[in-house]
């Protein structure tokens, strides 16, 4: 269950809720990539391997990832992942 849970809140950060839901989440989720992943990472930098993935493939890899690398919190690492996919996608 906690887990569909996960699954829920990650797709509803994908879809987005509205421009401006998209746009608060997007600043949050680049606020938690600059203080969990930027010390060493960039975004150009993260990911590039995944860009020939669907955005549900990136999604299931970096939640998996995330998990036991820098964000333990499903949270955060949703905000996280649809600001990289928003990112990548472009």
């Amino acid at each position: 269950m906690f887990r569909s849970g996960i699954a829920l809140l990650i797709a509803a950060a994908i879809a987005g809720l509205g421009a401006c839901a998209a746009e608060t989440a997007g600043a949050e989720g680049k606020k938690l990539f600059n203080k969990r992943c930027g010390n060493c990472h960039k975004v150009g930098d993260v990911g590039q391997g995944l860009k020939g993935l669907t955005a549900e493939e990136r999604t299931r890899h970096l939640d998996r990832f995330l998990a036991v690398h820098h964000a333990p919190d499903a949270t955060e690492r949703a905000a996280i992942i649809a600001y990289m996919n928003e990112r990548l996608d472009r």
